[in-house]
């Protein structure tokens, strides 16, 4: 019997899809719990960084917020991302429309600036610069001053915007502004103070003057037929006037509040000049020395502040000599000494704080006097310190040389040693070698040579309040083939100017009168005859008549004192300018 093939049990195929189809649920089953484990994981990790971008947002806008700055910022191409409501308060407006372009809104805003072009030149600079720091300072029409800084905005090191700072320096500047002010009224004071120190020498060289004018007068008037005696007595008379008009001009200089303005200056002429005026006033029994090197280099000076520099110094010596050589029987001694040297390694000299190494100009101002202990050192240069009794003075002095000599970029050394005396040495930086500056210091009267050039008669309106002095220059100007209409009242050379304004070469006017300044006939006088020339006289030519005078046209300045010598200098060369440059 043969045996039977037999084939597939369908019980085993169906056992096996059974089989499978169990396996492949339970793997279902298996992925889809853990996709859902990994998609509640990933809701989780979402939440929680949700949650932790909002607290990050609620700390940016916190921060924002709270920052004393009004603070913008706007990406590359100009569209602003965020601001905080301090930089719309700044704009007077409740919030900045994110519509519109950063450089958009600055439009809208610059009319509130005084400098609106140069704030929007400023933004745009930014805008096209993102890269680069910028600071920079807009004043309001409103009185509001703002600092501006503007940083580069990055992610790894790639610029993608810039953020900006806009601070509030309103009460910052003002308090600075007052400080200032309030150190130069100090300086003021203390100026005013010197010059009071000084009265006595000043009182006592007018006097002499006045002693040498009236004496001489007089003698001319007893002998007005001895000729050669007249005129020895008229040229002292005019030397001594000379000398009261110098010592004037330097008083006014001095005293006066003016624009600080550092020039090339030998420190030894303002030297010569201030001891000039303290030899008059120091005491019996004290001594006064210079030793000047005649070939110092020059500084750049302010000349009425290096003045101030010698008058204080000088003064503290003679109130320390005083206490020393009071019921001594001794003399004592102030010493002023300019000379140069160089500062740098192997000098031997000792380094001054902050000059730095070079060329420079020393100036000691030496005493015999008291000296001062090391706590006393320690402390003459603060304000308003002062070892005097009440009521002799401010304690201002060394402090006022201090802050004079920090200005001029120079230092200052003292030594000094109870019952020995005390030493200021005072180093200023030295020009550099400019063989086309020329020695100059504003303290002097210049002298000009005298010249009256061509006797083509000039046609002369002169104009002062006082009869003497308009007599005084209608003789001097006749006797030089001058033509000269006078006038004591404003009013009656304007009429005359109105109804004959071609019969004139030149107007000269004097400054201070009672009706009119010379400023007042000037700018009457150009707007008839713009072509007509106006010169202007006065005893005290301060900056702010000088800035005027020439920008209402006033040809020349003129000092009052030096009327007799220069007037008919300028007579005729003005009228000559005047037609050169037509």
């Amino acid at each position: 019997m043969s045996g039977a093939v037999s084939g597939p049990d369908p019980d085993d195929g169906a056992r096996t899809l059974h089989d499978v189809a169990v396996s492949t649920s339970t793997d279902m089953l298996a992925l889809r719990y853990r996709a859902e484990q990994e998609l509640h994981e990933t809701k989780a990790q979402l939440e929680e960084r949700s949650a932790a971008l909002s607290m990050s947002v609620s700390l940016l806008n916190a921060t924002l917020e709270s920052a004393p700055d009004g603070i913008v910022a706007y990406d590359l191409s100009g569209r602003i991302m965020a601001h905080n409501s301090r930089f719309s308060a700044i704009w007077g407006v409740q919030s900045v429309d994110l519509q519109l372009a950063a450089f958009e809104i600055a439009k809208r805003f610059a009319p509130q600036l005084r400098d609106p072009d140069g704030f929007l030149q400023a933004i745009q600079r930014s805008r096209l610069n993102p890269e680069l720091e910028v600071f920079d300072v807009f004043d309001f029409l409103d009185g509001r001053t703002f600092e501006r800084v503007a940083v580069p905005q990055r992610i790894d090191s790639t610029c993608v915007g810039v953020v900006a700072h806009w601070r509030d320096v309103t009460e910052a500047r003002r308090s600075a502004d007052a400080q200032i002010a309030l150190a130069e009224q100090l300086r003021q004071v203390q100026k005013m103070e010197s010059l009071g120190a000084l009265s006595g020498g000043i009182a006592h060289d007018f006097n002499n003057i006045l002693g040498a004018i009236l004496g001489n007068a007089e003698l001319a008037l007893t002998t007005p037929s001895n000729v050669a005696s007249v005129v020895e007595s008229l040229t002292a008379i005019k030397e001594a006037a000379e000398r009261a008009a110098r010592l004037v001009q330097q008083i006014l200089t001095f005293s006066r509040q003016q624009p600080h303005e550092r020039l090339p200056i030998a420190l030894a002429d303002t030297v010569k000049e201030a001891a000039r005026l303290l030899r008059a006033t120091i005491p019996a029994g004290i001594e006064l020395n210079t030793m000047l090197e005649a070939d110092e280099p020059l500084i750049m000076g302010d000349a009425t502040q290096l003045h101030q520099i010698v008058m204080n110094l000088c003064t503290n010596a003679m109130h320390a000599l005083r206490e020393r050589t009071a019921g001594a029987g001794r003399v004592g001694q102030i010493d002023i000494q300019v000379d140069h040297g160089r500062t740098g390694v192997g000098i031997g000299l000792e380094a001054p704080g902050v000059l730095v190494p070079g060329r420079f100009v020393r100036m000691k101002v030496s005493d015999n006097g008291v000296g001062m202990s090391p706590q006393t050192q320690a402390r003459i240069f603060d304000p308003f310190f002062t070892t005097r009794q009440p009521g002799d003075g401010t304690g201002l002095g060394l402090s006022v040389v201090h802050g004079i000599m920090e200005t001029h970029g120079g230092a200052i050394t003292v030594h000094s040693e109870l019952d020995v005396g005390t030493t200021f040495t005072l180093y200023f930086p030295a020009n550099a070698d400019e063989p086309e500056i020329t020695r100059k210091t504003p303290l002097m009267v210049e002298a000009l040579t005298y010249d009256v050039g061509t006797t083509d008669a000039i046609r002369v309106l002169y104009v002062d309040d006082d009869q003497m002095i308009v007599s005084l220059v209608s003789r001097l100007l006749a006797k030089s083939a001058c033509v000269v209409t006078g006038f004591a009242r404003a009013v009656d050379a304007l009429d005359m100017i109105r109804t004959r304004p071609n019969d004139f070469d030149v107007v000269v006017t004097d400054f201070n009168m009672p009706e009119l300044s010379g400023l007042d006939i000037a700018r009457a006088v150009l707007e008839i005859r713009p072509d007509l020339p106006v010169v202007i006289t006065s005893g005290y030519l301060t900056n702010e008549l000088q800035a005027e005078a020439v920008r209402i046209g006033v040809h020349q300045l003129l000092f009052k004192p030096d009327l007799a010598k220069r007037l008919l200098q300028v007579v005729r060369s003005v009228p000559r300018a005047v037609r050169a440059a037509l």
